[in-house]
């Protein structure tokens, strides 16, 4: 690609990157973190060759990626059970109601055909929902903070 003078790599990352990772979940957001914050490392890299770099970052999108099989066993016995279980039903709701699969696939044909692609892009409403809600907190806590002070 740095030969060629162009190019573009897209890393399929998660709203996941953008999130606190919650109970039982940090493995998942702490990957998912890391990709993206590798992607914009790299696009810093690459970018002046001409290569581009974008991290597709979605949210719920309904496909057969947990479904019954792919689900874990939840060790009753375990002291994590029901935060286990609760992430599970989660998960599970959120994919089976989530939004459709060609969202995604339009946002990475979108990244590869714009050049002016951000390059990290949020995928889904509830993907930009989840940020706007945590922006809109960390602000009001901040905003707190400051008057305290």
């Amino acid at each position: 690609m740095r030969h060629a003078g162009s190019g573009i790599i897209v890393n399929i990352s998660s709203i996941g990157a953008r999130l606190p990772a919650g109970p039982a979940m940090s493995i998942y957001g702490i990957t998912k973190h890391a990709l993206s914050r590798l992607t914009e490392a790299i696009q810093a890299e690459v970018s002046s060759f001409g290569v581009r770099v974008v991290a597709i970052e979605p949210g719920f999108f309904a496909t057969d990626i947990y479904d019954t099989a792919k689900r874990p066993d939840i060790d009753q016995t375990s002291p994590y059970a029901a935060i286990v279980a609760a992430i599970d039903s989660r998960i599970s709701a959120g994919v089976s109601g989530g939004a459709d699969p060609a969202d995604v696939a339009r946002a990475i044909i979108a990244a590869v055909d714009d050049p002016t692609t951000p390059t990290c892009v949020l995928v889904g409403v509830d993907a930009i929902a989840g940020v706007k809600a945590l922006r809109d907190a960390q602000f009001k806590t901040w905003s707190a903070e400051r008057a305290a002070s």
